[in-house]
């Protein structure tokens, strides 16, 4: 994975982090993504509905484990 598509992805993070959200998907899963995203394989709706359908409150994800 490139410098733009880490980055682009830490900011993600970063920004569902601050707003109280953490992602539940592996590595693999975020990895996947990101480069179907890159390769404009996924359209922005279909991307939206990833992080939409693994997207926890950050305490719900804490009381998971």
């Amino acid at each position: 994975m490139d410098e733009n598509k880490r980055r682009g992805l830490v900011i993600a993070l970063l920004f569902f982090a601050y707003n109280g959200i953490t992602l539940n998907a592996t590595d693999h899963e975020l990895y996947e993504i990101i480069m179907l995203i890159a390769q404009s394989k996924i359209s922005g709706k279909e991307s939206a509905l990833f992080f939409k359908n693994n997207a926890l409150p950050a305490s719900a994800e804490r009381s998971m484990q």
